[in-house]
């Protein structure tokens, strides 16, 4: 029997998150052809693109709390492991081989699913940080000309 069970929907996250961006993306596309009013359109680009920020954030700290918790899993994993020729050095039992073999593969599948959740929440987490230093150029900043009369 198998020590760990990861969580079921803890490498779901980032392409959940992929899911939200486009639909916010859609939904950008859709209300801001229809607007006609500079001032709304420029008010809501920039809403949505704070609801895109806030939601990958969201994700990211998901993700990172689902890799933490796969790092607490290998340590417990790691007290159960010990030592398991420690008190039968000579003649090992089969039963001891074979539990501390599970507990391996227990180990090497969180130590896995720990570096994908990470490696996602980096590449969310660089991102969200391109998005925040993009400026947001919203139909209110339009140059307006001014003529000396």
């Amino acid at each position: 029997m198998r020590a760990i069970h990861p969580h079921p929907n803890a490498s779901g996250l980032a392409p959940e998150n992929e899911e939200i961006c486009r639909a916010v993306e859609r939904m950008r596309d859709a209300v801001l052809s229809s607007a006609t009013d500079c001032e709304c359109r420029g008010r809501l680009d920039e809403a949505l693109r704070r609801f895109e920020m806030l939601e990958q954030a969201r994700v990211t700290q998901l993700l990172l709390a689902a890799a933490d918790e796969q790092r607490r899993r290998i340590g417990s994993l790691l007290m159960l492991l010990g030592d398991p020729f420690q008190e039968q050095f000579d003649e090992p039992d089969d039963s001891l081989i074979a539990e501390a073999g599970l507990l391996l593969g227990d180990i090497s599948a969180a130590a896995e699913l720990g570096s994908r959740l990470l490696s996602q929440a980096r590449r969310l987490s660089s991102r969200h940080r391109a998005a925040v230093e993009t400026p947001v150029h919203s139909h209110t900043e339009w140059p307006v000309s001014h003529t000396d009369t």
